[in-house]
């Protein structure tokens, strides 16, 4: 039996990936004066294929005094779960408590990187031919490399690499442990730990942990685009004996913020 965030972890990536380019798109019209930090993630079932999404929320804006007034509030959203990612329809928003002043740090760049990470790690768990990978793949040549393997520079070579990758596997859940991003305008380096669980194509349990390093580019599509990747395995892939098979705790559990201390 997994724990919560690997057992529910393509709900929980469509979910976010969804919440996430929401905020995104309601700080595109003043990224230097809007901006919301996610403190805490709740959901619950709600009806077949149906969730109920509560988020914490520190919404920051910049007045006209150039004063930046920090707004703790709470945001409801209803997630429909489908084969294509979801739909993630708002509810409603209600304050949390009296604003405060506070430093203003914009947080869009970072909405944008984690949806494009919610949304590679739910791919990877819903392959099928891969063709979802097309929306977050830049449209010139690529720098990819698996776990030290040969250089991939087209579209065609990764997604036949990740139909090979994806083969050797019967189930696969992902947990997103940790992200770092250094932003520079629409390029941002992204850094990734995540640990993974899933089963043998024969059904033996296995585990293992790997970094991933992303070069995006940002521009006007749903996600930003890869240009460059490299993955590396800091625990390598392995059977794994009972008391390790559901998988550790860790800060992505899913009434707490999915990115321990993301936006």
């Amino acid at each position: 039996m997994l724990t919560p965030e690997f057992q529910y972890s393509s709900l929980l990536h469509a979910a976010r990936a969804s919440v996430h380019r929401h905020f995104a798109e309601l700080e595109a019209v003043a990224p230097d004066r809007i901006a919301h930090r996610i403190v805490a993630f709740a959901w619950e079932a709600t009806a077949d294929k149906r969730y109920a999404l509560l988020c914490d929320v520190l919404r920051l804006e910049v007045t006209a005094a150039v004063n930046c007034l920090e707004h703790p509030s709470v945001w409801r959203f209803s997630f429909r779960d489908d084969a294509t990612g979801g739909e993630l329809t708002a509810i409603g928003s209600s304050p949390a408590g009296p604003p405060r002043e506070a430093h203003f740090v914009p947080t869009r760049p970072e909405h944008r990187a984690r949806a494009f990470a919610h949304r590679w790690l739910w791919i990877w768990e819903n392959l099928g031919d891969g063709s979802a990978f097309d929306e977050l793949l830049a449209d010139g040549a690529l720098d990819v490399r698996f776990h030290g393997g040969e250089a991939i520079a087209t579209r065609h070579a990764f997604l036949a690499e990740a139909r090979r990758l994806g083969g050797g596997a019967g189930a696969a859940h992902n947990v997103l442990d940790s992200l770092g991003l250094d932003a520079s305008g629409r390029h941002y380096a992204v850094t990734a730990q995540v640990s993974w669980r899933g089963e043998s194509t024969g059904g033996t349990p296995l585990r293992a942990q790997s970094r991933l390093s992303w070069e995006l580019v940002d521009g006007d599509g749903a996600y930003p685009r890869l240009e460059r990747l490299r993955v590396e395995l800091i625990e390598p892939i392995r059977a794994v004996v009972p008391e390790e098979a559901p998988g550790p705790s860790v800060p992505n559990a899913p009434s707490d913020d999915a990115e321990s201390g993301g936006p």
